[in-house]
């Protein structure tokens, strides 16, 4: 059948631009793909992460002002309410990191654009997770003192917790533990102010506007269905994309959906060409189903081709701490 036949020869070029396309403009942008590119730009990759932070400047850029200006004002600056417990509290411990500078990023977007409603509701916990806290910059400029409810270091601790946290602290030490031990200080730390509920954050994340609205209807989402909980996930990182086992059903379900999508349609194709010998009639499709048999074949094919290229390698999961 000619109609076959030409379907066939311009499904080849379709297939391999749809695999171009695909790698470079799809898989490209994918963390989780054996295609993907880092961005060369990072500003241009994720603009409104980028436009985030500038705002998320302004809030920092008026604490440091105010506590560069030596006056003990922070009448400006909106914090928690003292007379009645937060809803929520926020606990955030963070480490100098070498050449990078997120935790004012991540600050400064959970506070921009609350109303004085919202951040009354919000009780702040930063722990600057050093022995000596000068080594950590945002201790030397000054904004964690102006903007955190509670500034948590380990001066406070009793001297043999403090000789523990050293042993931690020291390069090759027990980095995973001293994670551990600090999350567990947030949390007490948490539990005193009363709050129903704590969000303990990494210090490199970027918040968008209007989060804590959306937070405070997912927790709600979260009691109406009547079953007790321990804690709910606010987002998904790279490391929760691509394949996972619970989802086993599903790609078992369209792997041979794609599987007999390929057989039927290489069936329907050779069913439609072949030809009983030189002498007999052909042995062909007639009537509409003749006419639609390039299509058919063709969608088939093309529907397989774009499930296997989309379909992403699993990414092994990263023990939670």
């Amino acid at each position: 059948m000619p109609y076959v036949a030409r379907a066939t020869r311009l499904f080849v070029p379709f297939f391999i631009f749809l695999t171009c396309f695909v790698a470079l403009f799809i898989s490209g942008n994918d963390p989780t793909s054996l295609f993907y590119r880092a961005p060369r730009d990072p500003e241009k990759q994720w603009p409104y992460s980028s436009f985030r932070r500038a705002e998320a400047s302004s809030i920092i850029e008026e604490a440091i002002s105010i506590h560069n200006s030596g006056v003990n004002d922070t009448s400006a600056i909106l914090k928690a309410s003292p007379s009645q417990p937060p809803e929520l509290c926020i606990g955030i411990a963070t480490v100098a990191r070498p050449n990078a500078r997120y935790f004012s990023s991540a600050v400064g977007s959970l506070l921009h654009h609350l109303s004085p409603e919202e951040r009354a509701r919000i009780h702040l916990v930063l722990l600057v997770a050093h022995i000596d806290q000068r080594n950590h910059p945002a201790w030397s400029e000054g904004w964690v003192q102006i903007l955190a409810d509670t500034l948590l270091t380990y001066d406070t601790l009793p001297d043999a917790e403090i000789d523990r946290v050293k042993e931690m602290e020291v390069e090759g030490g027990e980095y995973r533990r001293k994670g551990l031990y600090d999350y567990a200080y947030l949390l007490d730390t948490c539990m005193q102010t009363g709050a129903p509920n704590v969000l303990v954050l990494e210090d490199d994340v970027v918040a968008m506007d209007g989060w804590f609205a959306r937070t405070r209807a997912a927790v709600q989402a979260a009691h109406s269905v009547g079953k007790d909980w321990l804690y709910l996930r606010l987002f998904y990182t790279d490391t929760f994309m691509g394949w996972n086992g619970e989802s086993w059903g599903t790609y078992l379900f369209h792997s041979v959906q794609a599987a007999l999508l390929v057989a039927i349609a290489t069936a329907l194709a050779h069913f439609a060409t072949f030809r009983s010998s030189n002498q007999g009639p052909s042995l062909r499709l007639h009537g509409p189903l003749d006419r639609a048999a390039p299509s058919i074949i063709f969608g088939y094919r093309a529907y397989a081709g774009v499930w296997l290229l989309l379909a992403r390698p699993a990414i092994p999961r990263q023990q939670s701490t």
